[in-house]
């Protein structure tokens, strides 16, 4: 992997990041979600920063409302609770299977992501699921033996989620900003230069 890196160019700071692209994806299998519908692509992005990545890239996106889910520990629910109420940002909390707590979290604007995306790189730190969508894609499951999340993928849309350890970024999408590395580099933030 590349290391993040930082470079002067044109008087503007550059970050560097690693982008995998892979089209025409047939299966995706995964430990928090199932996925109904079709992608037409798998997106890995890897960074030394991944939460300011993240973070850059859903401001860029200027697609609101973000609809945000955290898997997260006990511990954090109190936090949580305090910081969305305060902020006045829209959540509910979803109990599934009787012992997931999954916090469904609406961003509606810049401020909003600046506020809750800290919380939410540090919470997959931990190695907590957490998971986003510009579109209405994510939807509980509270039925046994089913996995407690799906994705529905059945319009255009695209969702994004942490690594393990926050290490990088992956992006499942079936829409045309996402199609190929030219539009990708087209949608990444200003200050970013993609490696692949």
């Amino acid at each position: 992997m590349t290391e993040w890196d930082e470079k002067w160019n044109g008087g503007f700071l550059m970050r560097e990041i690693e982008v995998y692209w892979i089209k025409d994806i047939k299966r995706i299998t995964n430990d928090f979600f199932e996925l109904i519908g079709d992608v037409s692509c798998l997106v890995s992005i890897n960074s030394n920063n991944t939460e300011d990545v993240a973070e850059d890239i859903c401001i860029e996106q200027k697609k609101y409302p973000i609809n945000l889910i955290i898997d997260a520990h006990r511990s954090d629910y109190d936090e949580l609770d305090e910081v969305l109420t305060v902020q006045d940002i829209k959540y509910c909390t979803h109990t599934v299977n009787w012992r997931y707590k999954y916090y469904d979290i609406w961003l509606q604007n810049e401020d909003h992501v600046k506020v809750i995306f800290p919380i939410a790189a540090r919470i997959a730190l931990a190695n907590q699921f957490v998971v986003w969508s510009f579109l209405n894609t994510l939807k509980f499951n509270y039925e046994p033996k089913r996995k407690n999340l799906s994705i529905l993928m059945e319009e255009e849309s695209t969702i994004m989620w942490f690594d393990y350890d926050c290490d990088g970024i992956y992006c499942l999408s079936n829409q045309k900003e996402w199609s190929n590395l030219n539009e990708i580099r087209e949608i990444m933030p200003k200050n970013t230069m993609i490696i692949d």
